[in-house]
């Protein structure tokens, strides 16, 4: 399966149509999931997309994990000294054999160059990832250890059903009337407290609207607003921008450290020989397919239900429960709910007030203070002006008759 584009090649002059060029189907190659001991091929197509020969220098893959992947010369058509026209292909079969469950990484990489007329070296890359898949039938004594597992967890579960019968079996009156209390008082609780939390609401707004109206109104609070929202916003933009730097910066770092770091061949998987803990994890995978903590929950649930004691006490808890959490709830709820409606109502009969106060003495303030300014201004220029121009005034008429 072929993803996206990735090549290397040479342009002719500054962009336009590449002269010659290798190029693979994608970036990547996916191998798939392979079981352990089995052997998968894997044909990959290598174009030349380019407009003139090219002939193949050398192919390799960067690791090979030794021989886990390898390149089938048998079903290879791309071999070092193939001719590649124009326009034409060539296949290349890498072979996959996995030794452990484990994702095996690696890059295959095509030199080539110009067939005639000279021309540099050029280098196709595309990165190769496949998963062995441990299948516990394929051999004996893999068999054996997932039976061993699977019996292991039958063993089990013996010991859980015991476990919980006995536990379940051990509770007394109190333990069932302390489980009953607490889910029945919670339960009552919330109710209650939405109920409080409703009629303290209607009942608090009235009362802080009325005294939210009455208060002092004709006041300016742009200044104030802003500087406490310039304050606000300036806290809130650090830490957004913190977080979100940090969050792209990572990402970004990510995507490029893990592209090189697949290239070059760094950080591949290790493991070459196969691994000696192979029927150990057959051993957990046969026990993790047949264990389940259900059979613990269902036996201890029937020892459960057959408890008397337990029971009567688990009753007994609920109702003084429901009885407790409603009358507290209701109070509580109560309490918030006058608080909260008391703020919002002060905060809106304010506002209401401060509308119906601030805009007609704005008005009118704006009226007294025009024409007490335009007084001002209006005598001060006057007096200078007059007496700069009794000067002018002066001294023309007076050579008019000299």
């Amino acid at each position: 399966m072929r993803t996206s584009l990735a090549f290397a090649c040479l342009l002719a002059a500054c962009g336009g149509t590449p002269e010659y060029r290798l190029g693979f189907g994608g970036e990547s190659e996916e191998l798939g999931s392979v079981r352990i001991s089995d052997r998968a091929l894997e044909r990959i197509e290598v174009e030349n997309t380019g407009l003139q020969a090219v002939t193949i220098e050398a192919v390799a893959l960067t690791n090979g994990h030794g021989g886990v992947l390898s390149i089938d010369e048998s079903a290879t058509g791309c071999v070092p000294g193939q001719r590649v026209a124009a326009g034409e292909h060539c296949i290349l079969a890498v072979a996959f054999e996995p030794a452990n469950d484990v994702t095996y990484r690696d890059a295959l990489h095509v030199d080539y160059r110009p067939t005639e007329g000279g021309g540099d070296a050029l280098r196709a890359t595309l990165r190769i990832r496949g998963t062995g898949l441990l299948d516990c039938t394929v051999s004996d004594e893999l068999s054996a250890s997932f039976a061993e597992g699977v019996a292991d967890a039958e063993a089990q579960i013996e010991t859980d059903i015991a476990e919980a019968t006995a536990a379940a079996a051990a509770l007394t009156r109190d333990d069932g009337y302390a489980d009953g209390y607490d889910p029945a008082y919670g339960s009552a609780y919330g109710r209650a407290y939405d109920d409080g939390y409703g009629d303290g609401l209607l009942e608090g707004y009235d009362d802080g609207y009325a005294e939210g109206a009455s208060a002092e109104a004709c006041r300016d609070g742009e200044l104030d607003g802003y500087a406490d929202g310039a304050n606000a916003g300036l806290l809130d933009g650090e830490e957004d921008g913190a977080i979100d730097g940090d969050f792209d910066g990572y990402d970004e770092g990510y995507a490029d450290g893990f592209y090189d770091g697949e290239t070059d061949g760094c950080g591949f998987a290790a493991k070459i020989d196969p691994d000696p803990s192979l029927p150990g994890k057959c051993v957990d995978q046969g026990y993790a397919a047949t264990y389940s903590r259900s059979h613990y929950d269902r036996a201890f649930a029937e020892a459960l239900a057959a408890n008397a004691a337990y029971q009567e006490g688990l009753a007994e808890g609920r109702r003084a429960g429901d009885t407790d959490g409603r009358s507290e709830g209701r109070a509580v709820g109560y309490a918030d709910g006058y608080r909260d409606g008391a703020d919002q109502g002060f905060v809106d009969g304010d506002a209401d007030q401060y509308d119906a106060c601030y805009l007609p003495a704005f008005d009118a303030g704006y009226e007294d203070g025009y024409l007490d300014g335009y007084d001002i201004g209006y005598w001060s220029f006057y007096d200078v002006a007059y007496e700069d121009g009794y000067a002018v005034g002066y001294d023309d008429g007076f050579w008019v008759c000299g």
